[in-house]
């Protein structure tokens, strides 16, 4: 109880204080279709990072090779898949409500974030990272990127909401959760359910 008024008060604390335009990066899922070329539209005049890869060592995200950046925005080529992260070159002019709104947006929903993750330290110790064995990690890992990737066949910056289970079973692990990604102007949130051998992730949007 004590955990979630703190993060209350946080939250409305950061929702009342005055926010000037600050730097605020943003990140774009982009993927490369039948192992050809893709172009994923942002502007990518700043520097712009490989947060996470999605595809498997079939299809490598290297630099200036797999993926990159021009005017056009990011490609990525040859099965590349993968989460970037764009710089914003914010520097004043018209942008400013455009970014204080991002700022507050990103604040509430890390403090709605941080909210749900007191509520989960009551959940059974499956849904606890932290307990997680190697083995366990590296189902949910797997199980999560595979989530991922099917998801963002359907929107964009697909992202994991949560891991409601992950617990072993006779030829490997099974794990369940649920995974978001922006469709259009709504966010749209699918439950999966993944088996995994201990080598390839089998998953199933709900």
């Amino acid at each position: 109880m004590r955990v979630g008024l703190m993060i209350t008060a946080t939250v409305l604390g950061l929702w009342a204080a005055p926010v000037t335009p600050a730097l605020a990066d943003s990140y774009v899922d982009c993927s490369s279709s039948g192992y050809g070329r893709n172009y994923c539209s942002v502007d990518a005049r700043g520097r712009v990072w490989l947060d996470q890869q999605y595809s498997n060592d079939r299809g490598p995200c290297i630099e200036n090779q797999t993926w990159g950046r021009d005017g056009r925005g990011i490609w990525v080529d040859r099965g590349c898949r993968g989460r970037f992260r764009v710089e914003d070159r914010y520097s004043g002019g018209g942008k400013d409500k455009d970014n204080t709104a991002a700022v507050v947006g990103g604040l509430l929903i890390g403090g709605l974030i941080l909210g749900a993750l007191a509520s989960s330290a009551k959940n059974d110790s499956n849904n606890n990272g932290s307990s997680w064995s190697g083995d366990t990690r590296r189902a949910v890992d797997s199980c999560s990127n595979e989530a991922l990737n099917q998801v963002s066949r359907y929107g964009s910056r697909a992202r994991i909401d949560r891991i409601t289970s992950a617990r072993a079973q006779n030829r490997g692990y099974s794990v369940q959760g649920y995974v978001a990604a922006d469709v259009g102007p709504r966010t749209v949130t699918y439950s999966f359910d993944c088996n995994y051998d201990g080598r390839y992730a089998n998953v199933d949007l709900n």
